[in-house]
């Protein structure tokens, strides 16, 4: 004749089903993470690498490359300048544009009425990206050329490179910016304008409002020992005692809550 266990059986059978839940619920979050980094990894790591790969060569191709095959090594200038004055001419053709589009108001109204208004969008982004590697491109060359031309400074070289670059971003404050892709990825959204360009100066704005609310609130918490109600900002979302935002550079336009500051991957 069974007897009652006085209810062990169930918290037996209840600490099971947790563990047995825990247990399913870690497997699902290391999967999920996994399944996420080998698609950021891969296909957009690949991606944007070959892209850049491809613009960069072509213009190693069609731009002076003599100095490829050492039969004229200032050809290499040559083709450093090319690039840093077409990266820098072409980025500012197209800041301006995308930025007198908003001065117009002209986005949304193009937007309504052009029907290959996303193509639009995706040439004037690849267009903007074949000036970030010229860009790039340039600078590299320059510094080979001209700061550290003697092959047996190639380490010493490399350091400098590295310690300079990471305190001018540090100076800047902009230190974030060295990341790229596959550990940044900016997604295309219906809430992101295709003609958006980059805005140092805005991203400062809204770092200097959210350090502004950020002490704000613990300001108010310290005062009065509650928890106010942290006020809606541009600049990201706000907890209570502490405004977090972690965000990239915000493009050009009206501030959009919760799409101007966004995470690493956006």
């Amino acid at each position: 004749m069974p007897t009652s266990d006085g209810g062990g059986g169930g918290v037996a059978a209840a600490t099971s089903g947790t563990g047995m839940s825990s247990s399913k619920g870690s497997v699902m979050f290391f999967g999920r993470n996994t399944f996420e980094v080998l698609l950021l990894y891969f296909p957009v790591g690949i991606g944007v690498v070959w892209f850049w790969r491809g613009a960069w060569l072509l213009m190693d191709y069609y731009v002076y490359r003599e100095w490829l095959d050492g039969s004229d090594p200032d050809d290499k200038k040559r083709t450093t300048w090319v690039s840093l004055v077409l990266g820098f001419v072409l980025f500012a053709v197209l800041f301006f544009f995308a930025r007198m589009l908003e001065r117009l108001g002209a986005l949304e109204s193009l937007k309504k009425r052009l029907m290959l208004w996303g193509l639009l969008e995706r040439i004037f982004t690849i267009l903007v990206a074949f000036a970030s590697v010229n860009a790039w491109r340039g600078w590299w060359y320059l510094f080979d050329v001209y700061v550290m031309p003697d092959a047996d400074d190639f380490l010493a070289g490399a350091w400098i490179s590295c310690f300079v670059g990471i305190g001018v971003c540090l100076v800047f404050g902009c230190l974030r910016s060295i990341i790229g892709p596959p550990c940044v990825v900016v997604m295309d959204d219906e809430y992101k304008v295709g003609f958006d360009v980059p805005s140092y100066l805005e991203a400062r704005r809204l770092r200097a409002e959210a350090v502004a609310e950020r002490r704000r609130l613990n300001k108010s918490v310290a005062d009065a020992g509650t928890e106010p109600t942290p006020k809606t900002s541009s600049a990201g979302p706000a907890s209570v005692g502490e405004v977090e935002v972690e965000m990239v550079v915000p493009t050009s336009g009206e501030s959009r809550p919760g799409v101007d500051a966004r995470p690493s991957i956006v």
